[in-house]
């Protein structure tokens, strides 16, 4: 997903989702696109951080 990149300026989970939902604010308009997005970067960011879920 394009939505990747997200973890490399985010410092916490709680900015993960922030700029997750700035960058997808126009092409993300249905709730399932937009919870897909915040699992995968919140995936990264666990994988980053090594933090379990």
């Amino acid at each position: 997903m394009r939505i990747a990149p997200v973890d490399l300026v985010a410092k916490t989970e709680e900015e993960v989702i922030k700029w997750s939902d700035f960058f997808t604010r126009f092409t993300h308009n249905h709730p399932d696109a937009k919870n897909s997005a915040h699992s995968v970067t919140r995936a990264i960011y666990w994988a980053k951080t090594q933090k379990d879920p």
